[in-house]
């Protein structure tokens, strides 16, 4: 890995997780309901060029993402799990960001300061604050965060160029 960039993050084309195979839908992110489904529920499909992912992390001036695969099955109500080893990815500072706040979904739009989606990402993903690099200052407020940390995202290569949250199916 690089000072400003991530190292090979892949693509879906080379993820073997039965997501990343399936067709893509007219919606990018896919309709996961909020209490998980039921038994027998229809697996949600991914777009083109998306992919399932449980982020742990994010550093460094540019907003690196840290994060595993994720897989789905929907053999018993629809369920994430992480599986395989972190990777990361770039993040697009033109990335379309949309995030769970206390009221539901919110398209975040801001590009800097502390209300950009990879600031909630990252503060979610961090909820105890130990891993902000050196010289960044701790947000001011606290994010609401769902606890699940599974993203949907739109890659090109190994950038996310969108970024939809997923309410938690555990």
């Amino acid at each position: 890995m690089t000072a400003c960039g991530p190292e090979d993050a892949g693509t879906a084309a080379d993820d073997p997780s039965p997501a990343a195979s399936r067709g893509s839908s007219a919606s990018a992110a896919p309709s996961i309901p909020p209490d998980g489904g039921q038994a027998g529920a229809k697996c949600p499909q991914l777009a083109a060029g998306h992919r399932f992912v449980y982020v742990t992390g994010v550093e460094g001036a540019m907003n690196n993402v840290i994060a595993r695969t994720a897989t789905l099955s929907c053999n018993d109500g629809v369920h994430l799990r992480p599986h395989g080893p972190e990777r990361t990815f770039s993040f697009s500072p033109d990335a379309k960001m949309t995030v769970i706040e206390q009221h539901g979904p919110k398209l975040r739009t801001d590009k800097t300061g502390p209300h950009t989606g990879i600031a909630h990402v990252k503060q979610c993903a961090d909820p105890n604050g130990t891993s902000y690099d050196g010289g960044q200052a701790r947000p001011q407020q606290k994010e609401y965060c769902n606890g699940g940390n599974f993203y949907d995202v739109g890659l090109a290569g190994g950038t996310i160029t969108e970024m939809t949250e997923l309410p938690v199916i555990q």
